[in-house]
């Protein structure tokens, strides 16, 4: 008899891998549709390495911040890219390429433009890590599911 977790949890194992395939996907997306927007000047008003300590090792983090201005409205950022760096030599090749007081050209969402980035498209992106974390992890959940059918179903 397979003593794993119940089946309710195995169907919510499952669906975190969909939502999470979904979430990339849906990144990947928007990423890639910011090459398409409208673009303005601005200015990088912080730009640093911080570490998060939670756990072990140390997430090290970009904190970036940038003004701009759309429609005579000034606006700030804080989105370099879509997608969110951990490494350390990642993210020191951000602050380099975009250190205090540098004129930068900000993407800006024409539907929303509180929405911003600096780097559009996929760069920065780690290939599919979070659509392969996502099929593998709902994989892992339907194998479960299948598993505690089999036993309800001797």
């Amino acid at each position: 008899m397979f003593d794993g977790p119940p089946l309710f949890v195995c169907v919510l194992v499952a669906l975190g891998g969909v939502a999470l395939g979904v979430s990339s996907l849906r990144t990947r997306r928007r990423a890639e549709s910011a090459r398409g927007w409208p673009i303005v000047p601005g200015r990088i008003t912080r730009s640093e390495v911080y570490v998060k300590r939670r756990g072990q090792p140390n997430e090290v983090r970009l904190r970036m911040e940038y003004d701009y201005t759309v429609d005579g409205v000034a606006q700030q950022g804080d989105r370099a890219t879509f997608f969110h760096e951990f490494q350390n030599d990642r993210v020191e090749a951000l602050v380099d390429r975009f250190p205090v007081g540098a004129e930068v050209a900000v993407h800006v969402d024409p539907t929303n433009p509180g929405n911003t980035v600096l780097v559009p498209g996929l760069e920065g992106a780690r290939r599919s890590h979070g659509l392969v974390m996502g099929v593998l992890v709902t994989l892992a959940g339907l194998i479960l599911i299948a598993v505690r059918l089999m036993e309800i179903r001797p």
